[in-house]
């Protein structure tokens, strides 16, 4: 497998390079071939390069406060998963994780230590966005039903982080489940937790999902953007809340890369057995099907 050169044939299949890189625009993946833009398009070339020095500004921030995270939560033992954002770009993306984008820091915590942990991202200095209230284990008693019963994370927090005396706002969604709809949400959340392994990042370990669940995680992800981009095109013709952009394949690239890298430890068995018993099958084949 080759992901880069497969889906660049794809987007190339009939078209002109131009018309090709605005393909590239329109799915969301221009970042992975700005070096495919310089002579074609230099202006949008410069355009991308911008994108990526602002991405590579977020990850400063983004990585001081992973670390950050990762280490309290160790000292205080409570279990903290990260399961996308800029873990996922250092793990897919080595040599150059500023191009995948990524705006918010995705965390998963177990239902039952729910109040530990929200109480210590409080005295981190997080709080409620639209309400600005500190997160505490207090919110739970407006959130916490909604979340187990249909949802899947917390309304969005932010916290305002300093560094070298520059400041960032970074958000962040703290779930408690990976899927909307399932059985013992709670018994299964912390299945998937007690699986969780570490990935090192610039010499600290932080927790991160185990291969199969976060490829089934990935997908419903995937699945989910899909949807919504597609029921809104439907609604009020624009597919993208802010763009009217074709369907974003940087979620497909992330996957076929996952799959890429760790097709020696994948099973994919494991996987259908895992997504049945999330009533997540159907997104899995459905995303297995989009990258065929």
């Amino acid at each position: 497998m080759d992901v880069k050169n497969d889906l660049y044939a794809v987007l190339l299949r009939g078209k002109t390079t131009e018309e090709c890189i605005e393909e590239m625009v329109s799915h969301g993946v221009e970042r992975h071939y700005y070096e495919y833009v310089k002579e074609v398009k230099p202006l949008l070339y410069e355009e991308i390069k911008k994108c990526i020095e602002k991405q590579k500004e977020i990850n400063y921030f983004k990585l001081a406060e992973v670390k950050n995270l990762s280490d309290s939560f160790f000292k205080h033992k409570i279990q903290l998963v990260h399961l996308k954002g800029i873990t996922l770009a250092y793990d897919l993306y080595p040599d150059n994780p500023d191009i995948r984008k990524s705006n918010d820091i995705d965390v998963l915590i177990a239902a039952e230590e729910s109040e530990r942990a929200l109480n210590l991202l409080g005295e981190m200095g997080y709080y409620v966005r639209d309400t600005k209230e500190k997160v505490s284990a207090e919110i739970n008693k407006k959130y916490y039903k909604n979340v187990i019963d249909r949802g899947i994370h917390y309304p969005e927090f932010e916290k305002i982080v300093t560094l070298n005396s520059k400041a960032m706002v970074l958000k962040m969604d703290c779930h408690l489940s990976i899927s909307h709809s399932m059985d013992d949400k709670v018994k299964k959340m912390k299945q998937i937790i007690s699986r969780c392994v570490a990935q090192k990042i610039d010499n600290s370990n932080v927790m991160v999902l185990e291969i199969h669940d976060r490829l089934i995680y990935l997908a419903l992800h995937f699945t989910k953007e899909f949807l919504r981009n597609y029921v809104r095109w439907g609604i009020i013709g624009s597919r993208r809340v802010d763009e009217n952009k074709g369907i974003n394949f940087a979620h497909l690239y992330d996957i076929a890369l996952l799959i890429e890298k760790y097709s020696k430890q994948i099973r994919w068995t494991t996987i259908w057995e895992r997504a049945l018993e999330l009533n997540s099958l159907d997104e899995v084949i459905f995303t297995v099907k989009c990258l065929k």
